[in-house]
């Protein structure tokens, strides 16, 4: 390893290479370019302090970086920041309206049941008191007309025995009050009567 001569050198006149050796320690070197550079050296030193292998300045980093097993001055008080809880639970308010119409629902539709099935039994008494209501008469229709049917045989059974003048007296009015005032009405009447009972007159016109 060798050393070129420097400026001054070379205006000097002094072009001497200076041969340093290849295991020469820093200081070696240090010491060396001091005495090469003469009273220069003091000046370089003082307008380029000192620097570590990074580059940065030692009172510099010592300034902005204080080390780190330096107790801190100050009262510093740790506190554990609780995580956030958040409640899935409904709030009171909520819970009591959903309470609320949960019931007011309840009671509707069972009140809403109960008028149902009122109306459906309603419905059916309607139903089953038509149906009797309607074979009642029915019933009723019936005999009456069994009735009348046989009154009617009856009277024509009737009809058929005795003379003419039965059957005739039978389908005139007969009473006082439709012979009163009128006195040929009152002699056919008595005529029709007498012949009516009278078991000798003749049985045909």
């Amino acid at each position: 390893m060798s050393k070129f001569p420097s400026l001054e050198e070379i205006e000097s006149g002094k072009t001497e290479i200076i041969d340093i050796p290849d295991d020469a320690d820093e200081a070696d070197l240090v010491t060396r370019e001091r005495e090469a550079l003469g009273a220069d050296a003091e000046e370089l030193i003082d307008d380029f302090p000192a620097v570590d292998d990074a580059g940065v300045e030692s009172g510099e980093v010592a300034t902005e970086f204080p080390p780190l097993e330096a107790e801190p001055t100050g009262n510093i008080v740790l506190t554990e920041q609780e995580p956030e809880v958040v409640s899935s639970e409904e709030p009171a308010p909520v819970r009591e309206w959903r309470e609320r119409q949960a019931l007011a629902i309840e009671r509707r539709d069972a009140q809403s049941a109960a008028e149902k099935e009122k109306t459906i039994k309603e419905a059916q008494q309607a139903i089953d008191d038509f149906y009797n209501n309607y074979n009642e008469k029915v019933s009723k229709g019936i005999e009456q007309v069994i009735k009348e049917s046989e009154e009617f045989i009856a009277a024509r059974d009737a009809e058929a025995t005795g003379s003419p003048w039965s059957r005739i007296v039978k389908l005139i009015d007969v009473t006082d009050k439709a012979a009163s005032g009128k006195r040929d009405k009152f002699r056919m009447r008595e005529l029709l009567l007498s012949l009516k009972d009278d078991a000798k007159a003749p049985g045909g016109f």
